[in-house]
């Protein structure tokens, strides 16, 4: 299984010299499986590149999981250049609660006034399956989903194949005041996984002022990841206000922390970053 980074941003894409290390697009993460299918974790700005590579290897059946149907999550899709292809096959995974207002939320989003496309015109073939929460299978693959902590329906994915997981949960406040799911049902959630990726918005001093807002800090998903015993450990979901030099604050955080205690290896995610597990 590889992961690859496309957009590591949160809230809005930024640009500028300060964020060329991490990148500056909103979050789309792309998971290649044993048996070469394709999935791909939200569509946020990161998606256009990421098509732009899938044009060229002529990759035209997805399969798109969307957590949540935020700006910040969904849109680079209208800039997704396989979505014009009518050789594109396109299946986009929804949990219950989420997938008519997901559905929805594709059309708002290219409708006239904001898109030159409606969605309803696009020459791809677009299926919204309504999985439930109950496990899935892509190829070998098996597809795991939980609530998380965030205003609105979200949800976190885990991916299993030949006994390697990724855990990716973004969105996710680990210690709300009245959460929807537990910090115990998290860390059963990412038990063992050979990689959990986590929101990490904020910093652990920012978290007084930021409770309830749906999003977690560095100690709080470090906490998540020991107990739960994950192999490693990527932050992800940055601030726009998160210069390269203020995540390169963090990434030394988690070195004196974690890092060279032996205790997790945890670094923030990049753009263009890719992990093989």
């Amino acid at each position: 299984m590889k992961i690859t980074f496309w957009g590591t941003r949160g809230s809005v894409a930024v640009s500028g010299r300060k964020y060329s290390k991490y990148g500056g697009n909103t979050t789309c993460v792309e998971v290649l499986l044993s048996d070469g299918k394709i999935v791909i974790i939200d569509a946020g700005t990161g998606i256009r590149e990421l098509g732009n590579k899938m044009i060229k290897e002529k990759a035209c059946f997805p399969h798109m999981f969307i957590t949540h149907s935020h700006w910040d999550h969904i849109q680079g899709f209208p800039f997704f250049k396989q979505i014009y292809d009518k050789k594109t096959h396109i299946k986009i995974y929804a949990p219950h609660s989420t997938n008519k207002s997901l559905e929805q939320a594709f059309n708002v989003l290219m409708q006239e006034g904001y898109h030159s496309v409606p969605f309803s015109n696009l020459s791809s073939k677009i299926e919204f399956l309504n999985t439930g929460l109950e496990p899935l299978k892509i190829g070998n693959a098996k597809i795991e989903t939980i609530m998380t902590n965030h205003p609105g329906a979200c949800y976190s994915i885990k991916i299993t194949e030949k006994k390697k997981t990724f855990a990716f949960m973004t969105d996710n406040e680990l210690f709300p005041a009245h959460p929807k799911t537990s910090f115990k049902d998290f860390v059963e959630f990412a038990s063992g996984a050979d990689l959990l990726v986590h929101d990490c918005m904020y910093f652990h001093k920012e978290m007084k002022i930021k409770r309830g807002w749906g999003h977690s800090c560095d100690t709080e998903v470090a906490r998540l990841a020991i107990e739960a015993g994950v192999k490693s450990l990527g932050l992800f979901h940055h601030d726009p206000e998160r210069s390269d030099k203020k995540l390169d604050t963090l990434l030394e955080m988690c070195d004196k922390n974690y890092n060279s205690k032996g205790i997790l290896r945890v670094e923030p995610a990049y753009e263009g970053l890719e992990i093989i597990i």
